[in-house]
């Protein structure tokens, strides 16, 4: 029971909260002021890299995003006493940031002038991106809630409602994940509309890689945008998923028009690759084990800080346990599909027989249709000239293996 005191203490330790969350808030809007006048002056002086000026866009968001966590660490006293005031101002704090970030993002890729049609291709995209996140979330809160109730029946076995409340969580993630998966290649039907290749020079070419990479055959759908932006091939979705949510080889009309023939036939090869080598499944299997092992070991570290540390220091891991839960899985999965990138060049190039001068030939037009320097990573995918090296010492090491078998031959025939 607080005394009169104490109440009053609290009270204005709430105000006061209040007042010091508007402040980050407040410091990027001034700060974006600033930034709005210095990128119109490049624009004036035609310096503006569109690039360079998101990442320090992003950059600001992200400390003063991390005040807001400090403060909201910091505030665990009047977390406990008023938790549904202290959430909602958090949550509403960042959600004005966000917005003010995403006009301030908007506005800066608006100064580089964008056709119509690829403005409606941006808002279909939106349209259909918010419609999955808003489906991977539901899917996680029809496991979360039941998890939660589960922990409250459970109050008198803690034990109990903590496996509960834990295994929700990782079922909810985990189906969260498995729904993303599942639902890309309608995302992509949906925001580019593709076609679907039945005929031709280039159909052939893809069947004959399918044919050659003894793999199913799926449905080859040609994205063609109005000014060919985009230079790409890419295949998505489950095996075992029907109808639109099959999988499917996605190729963009201008990367047919620009590549010649070998060129071609090495990208689908790469592609083919990781289905032969089943890399789609063993994402999904490695990122569920992924989020199971992240919540693990949160969990041991959230115990310890409990029982270990002062309340100040909890309220951090209690919030660097979320973001964790958020981005190091992701961290994690990036890393996993460098590595398959890789391995889907050597099998293309080497076990497929697409050939290193063909696939150095085609990842370097790639990079340059696209605009991407050689030396620069794309997402999670690992540079051109790290995949050119790569091959060249794979290919140096198999001359080397092969030498010596030559020699060895040689050796024995003379014994002979």
């Amino acid at each position: 029971m607080m005394t009169d005191d104490v109440l009053e203490m609290m009270k204005t330790g709430v105000q006061a909260l209040s007042i010091l969350t508007i402040i980050p808030i407040v410091a990027f809007a001034l700060w974006l002021d600033y930034f709005d006048r210095k990128v119109d002056a490049q624009l004036t002086v035609n310096e503006f890299n569109l690039e360079a000026s998101l990442r320090t866009l992003h950059v600001a968001f992200l400390w003063t995003f991390m005040l807001e966590i400090l403060l909201f660490a910091a505030a665990r006293p009047i977390r406990i006493h008023y938790p549904f005031y202290t959430l909602t101002l958090f949550l509403g704090a960042i959600a004005v940031h966000a917005l003010i970030m995403l006009r301030a993002d908007k506005k800066l890729r608006s100064a580089i002038p964008s056709s119509e049609a690829h403005r409606g291709i941006a808002g279909r995209a939106a349209l259909w991106i918010s419609a999955a996140v808003f489906g991977h979330l539901t899917l996680l809160s029809l496991f979360i809630v039941p998890g939660y109730y589960s922990l409250q029946l459970a109050s008198t076995k803690p034990v109990i409602g903590l496996l509960a409340i834990f295994a929700s969580l990782v079922g909810g993630l985990c189906a969260g994940f498995l729904f993303t998966f599942s639902v890309a290649p309608l995302l992509i039907r949906k925001v580019f509309q593709p076609k679907e290749l039945t005929t031709g020079p280039a159909f052939d070419i893809i069947q004959e890689c399918f044919k050659r990479a003894h793999v199913k055959a799926i449905a080859v759908m040609i994205i063609d945008e109005p000014d060919k932006r985009r230079y790409q091939a890419t295949i998505a979705g489950l095996s075992f998923m029907p109808g639109p949510l099959a999988p499917s080889l996605f190729i963009s009309q201008g990367l047919i028009d620009m590549t010649s023939e070998r060129q071609l036939r090495a990208i689908i090869l790469h592609e083919v690759s990781h289905l032969a080598l089943k890399h789609f499944r063993s994402r999904l299997i490695y990122g569920a084990g992924i989020i199971a092992a992240t919540l693990c070991i949160l969990a041991i570290a959230l115990g310890l800080a409990v029982a270990y540390l002062p309340p100040f220091f909890v309220g951090i891991v209690q919030i660097t346990s979320i973001v964790a839960i958020l981005v190091l899985p992701i961290r994690l999965m990036k890393q996993q599909i460098l590595l398959q990138e890789f391995q889907a060049d050597e099998y293309a190039t080497f076990k497929l027989s697409a050939g290193l001068e063909a696939m150095e030939s085609a990842l370097t037009l790639v990079s340059k249709l696209n605009e991407i320097p050689l030396a620069i990573r794309a997402g999670a995918h690992p540079s051109t000239n790290e995949r050119i090296a790569v091959l060249t010492a794979i290919e140096n090491q198999l001359n080397k293996v092969h030498t010596i078998d030559e020699d060895k031959n040689s050796d024995i025939k003379r014994a002979a």
